[in-house]
């Protein structure tokens, strides 16, 4: 879990304080649930006649979702070098470009009438701010046009958690308080990869929030799913993980919640398995936990091996009446 900043803390103090003289209840920060894996995203891609691709993606913010979506990125960064490109439509004029070493593919970026103007971060993502984002609303019409041809690329859709109207007074430095990165959903989507060609199929890293260091935190990718927070169809009963093993694994460190889905697991270095794991009705909580080889035999004694570990958790929303059996 991320612990609440501290900026974020002081801002919260001033409006108890403001609250305490009698204009409001404040509620306590353990109950608030900003869920927002409801969200559904279209993706389509097109090859124009000038030979690049536009990118277009449609959002849904279903009644289920509980927060308000604020924030849709794409990690864009690239280091191949494109040349010179002249892109078949002029930019538009809002948006920004903030990256600070230019590594990132070759792109236009388009905002809709439900967004501001997107900017390119420090980061080398794409980033769009929505107009609204609360359930029951939708966003169509975010566009990408680039030379690169369509892969997997990580994104992240992000909550808006305003700490007015919340006691935070008690728990300024309490980690199990849920804040931003415990509601983020994270996945691949289509977008522009980094290759001239068809790019190599990519593999899902997981939640890189709940890794201690984030360059452990492809101990374990997953082929399937290729998303961190989602609510399961009507008839969806079983989530199939295809996880893959990387060659720095220490195989006796493989933890799995629930425990009982160990025993199904065989974990080698650079190797696989496929592990089907039935829902309940409700949360579904599925964490899969592994550590390097210098980890070996130290993990429990060795403060510095907590930096060496890869935690990954899923949480799937369901109405399922399956039992969880695999």
């Amino acid at each position: 879990m991320a612990s609440v900043n501290r900026n974020v803390v002081m801002v919260a103090l001033f409006a108890s304080i403001y609250a305490s003289g009698g204009m409001a209840q404040l509620k306590d920060p353990r109950t608030r649930d900003e869920n927002i894996s409801a969200t559904t995203i279209n993706t389509s891609v097109t090859k124009l006649s000038s030979g690049f691709y536009e990118y277009t993606y449609d959002f849904a913010f279903p009644e289920e979702n509980l927060g308000r979506v604020q924030f849709f990125k794409i990690d864009l960064s690239c280091e191949l070098d494109f040349g010179n490109v002249a892109f078949p439509e002029p930019p538009i004029s809002g948006g920004k470009n903030y990256s600070e070493d230019g590594n990132h593919v070759p792109v236009q970026l388009y905002h809709s009438q439900q967004t501001f103007f997107p900017n390119l971060s420090v980061d080398n993502e794409a980033i769009w701010l929505f107009l609204e984002g609360t359930p029951g609303t939708s966003a169509s019409g975010l566009r990408i046009i680039s030379p690169a041809p369509p892969g997997l690329r990580n994104y992240k859709l992000q909550p808006e958690m305003e700490p007015f109207g919340w006691d935070y007074s008690e728990f300024e430095e309490d980690p199990t308080i849920p804040w931003i990165d415990d509601f983020t959903v994270e996945g691949l989507i289509k977008a522009p990869a980094c290759a001239f060609d068809d790019p190599e199929p990519e593999k899902f890293a997981g939640s890189v929030h709940y890794s201690q260091n984030s360059d452990t935190n492809e101990l374990l990718m997953y082929a399937a799913p290729l998303r961190s927070q989602w609510h399961a169809e009507p008839d969806e009963n079983s989530v199939e993980f295809e996880i893959f093993y990387s060659d720095d694994i220490y195989p006796e460190s493989v933890k799995v919640q629930p425990g009982w889905v160990r025993k199904y697991l065989n974990p080698s270095k650079g190797g696989s398995d496929t592990v089907e794991i039935r829902l309940r009705p409700g949360m579904n909580k599925i964490i899969f936990e592994a550590r390097t080889e210098k980890s070996k035999g130290n993990a429990d004694r060795d403060k510095g091996a907590m930096f060496d570990k890869d935690v990954d958790v899923f949480e799937i929303r369901s109405t399922s009446k399956g039992q969880s059996k695999k």
